[in-house]
């Protein structure tokens, strides 16, 4: 019987999780921690490993487009005041690369 095996840990980019399938010669992976803030991740490994290209991160626009509706979903769910507390380490996580958008 063949069970697939699934790689995971420390999968933040793209050039990670290629690296993940050569090392380890797994069938999947489970992105987890790379994904927060950075749900474009997904998009990136698949090309990546479909062409071997590396796409563009998203603009700052596409990333506050993504941030609020993320925001606004979580207001949905848990209401006003538990939705903003929950969303704070959400927020870290979409903004700790905004640095390379300073001028």
């Amino acid at each position: 019987m063949d069970i697939p095996l699934i790689a995971s840990g420390d999968v933040f980019s793209n050039l990670l999780a290629k690296k993940m399938f050569d090392e380890t010669g797994c069938d999947g992976l489970a992105v987890a921690r790379g994904c927060l803030g950075n749900p474009w991740i997904f998009k990136e490994i698949k090309e990546y490993l479909k062409s071997g290209k590396l796409i563009n991160p998203p603009e700052k626009k596409e990333i506050a487009k993504v941030l609020r509706e993320h925001l606004d979903a979580n207001l949905d769910f848990y209401g006003e005041k538990n939705g903003v507390v929950i969303f704070r380490k959400f927020y870290i996580w979409y903004t700790k690369e905004c640095a390379r958008f300073a001028a």
